[in-house]
């Protein structure tokens, strides 16, 4: 044991962390165990620039989410010792050595991480590492940060980096490919799952890897990888057009009603009986009645047809509307959407698609409506300019049948820091 001041002491050094060495260490004062990240820094300048730093991290974190909680700093002979909130588990390594997740495991730990940096996106920048050095696993799967305060080396979006640390997990490696192809390679041969499901979960993840989808996406897709076949199949069965078909009404008789109705309670009296047979000449009336207005109207019918039988029939149109869909919202960044429709002409003729990408929401609007397309947009947050189009779907000059549906995005700007 090295103690750094009257109150704190190293026990044993559990790997570096970008510029620094992360210990286990232990409170004397308050007997207990504690992170210290020990960094070596030059001049007062740096020293009080990195203070900042800290302070900043300090008010974020907190004891209940993935982030540790900076508890104290200790500064003296050229270093800086932060002291952090300890959580019983084991780092990245030690974890999938001693405890390799499966698919399952590995999507819930993605998930929840995933969720909770949802959620801290409305009160803090998310500009940090990542990298398995920087991850401390909880005895209960909870993936941990360590270090919220340096930022990573590489400035990639944090789905990117959700998406690293999925493949990781999974490969039980911190090698992380630097080309597409063997990154998804890598992972496809870590996944035991149908064909189907790999391919699905390979695509979702190389296109979060590749900044392709957002962080909400990403981690809606994890969401449903957890839900039980039987509630998506109710889902779907919901979501299709049911089909019924009803049988033609059965006609039964007056007469054979009160027959059955006879047979049944087959009272002695005369009188009943002379109820009764009253009540079946009745009907017996009303069928002939009946069946004589069928009579006329048959005859009325084939003589009309007679008729008409030189005049071609007017042909039958039928007009099919395509349905629309609601893509699925999202947690944070799809907060309006709206859908406007353009009924489709008969003829239904070829148009492209415009370019609305870079235009205006009002603009990119008009230009849908002119060419005939139905269209609907979503507000997601975007490095773009609020109120610009960012992304469409179909592509510019995609040939389409007039009346089709096309989408848009817009963008809300920028995460506020």
């Amino acid at each position: 044991m090295k103690p750094i001041s009257n109150r704190y002491e190293l026990k044993q050094l559990l790997g570096p962390i970008h510029d620094g060495q992360l210990y286990e260490g232990k409170d004397l004062s308050l007997q207990r165990s504690v992170f210290i990240y020990e960094v070596q820094l030059q001049g007062e300048s740096a020293v009080q620039q990195y203070i900042g730093r800290l302070g900043s991290a300090a008010q974020q974190g907190a004891t209940d989410s993935p982030f540790l909680h900076v508890l104290d700093i200790e500064v003296g002979s050229g270093y800086i010792h932060v002291v952090i909130s300890y959580k019983p588990g084991s780092s990245f390594r030690q974890f999938v050595r001693n405890h390799p997740p499966s698919f399952k495991e590995t999507t819930v730990m993605i998930s929840a991480l995933g969720q909770a940096l949802l959620d801290a996106a409305e009160e803090r920048h998310l500009n940090f590492s990542l990298d398995p050095g920087n991850i401390w696993i909880t005895e209960d799967g909870t993936i941990n940060v360590i270090n919220t305060w340096d930022r990573p080396e590489q400035p990639n979006k944090i789905s990117k980096r959700l998406s690293q640390l999925f493949v990781q997990l999974m490969t039980r490696s911190d090698y992380v490919p630097a080309d597409a192809e063997t990154f998804s390679t890598n992972l496809l041969r870590a996944l035991e799952l149908p064909t189907k499901k790999k391919e699905e979960v390979v695509a979702a993840v190389t296109d979060a890897w590749k900044e392709r989808i957002t962080l909400v996406s990403f981690v809606q897709f994890t969401q449903s990888l957890l839900q039980p076949k039987s509630s998506v199949a109710a889902r779907e069965e919901r979501a299709a057009p049911v089909q019924t078909w009803s049988a033609p009404p059965q006609i039964e008789e007056e007469p054979a009603a009160y027959m059955e109705e006879e047979r049944e309670s087959r009272p002695p009296s005369r009188a009943r009986w002379f109820k009764i047979g009253k009540k079946v000449w009745l009907g017996i009336s009303f069928s002939a009645v009946g069946l004589a207005v069928f009579a006329g109207a048959f005859v009325l019918l084939v003589e009309t047809m007679n008729r008409d039988r030189s005049k071609p029939a007017d042909p039958v149109i039928v007009e099919h509307r395509p349905q629309t869909t609601t893509p699925q919202k999202t947690a944070e960044e799809t907060n309006k959407q709206k859908t406007v429709s353009v009924p489709p002409s008969e003829s239904q003729p070829i148009v492209g698609v415009p370019t609305l990408t870079g235009l205006p929401k009002e603009a990119a609007e008009k230009m849908a409506l002119e060419t005939g397309l139905r269209y609907t947009y979503y507000l997601e947050v975007n490095s773009q300019p609020a109120g610009t189009v960012f992304k469409q779907e179909p592509t510019p000059n995609e040939q389409v049948e007039k009346g089709s549906h096309v989408t848009f995005w817009i963008s809300k700007g920028p995460v506020q820091q």
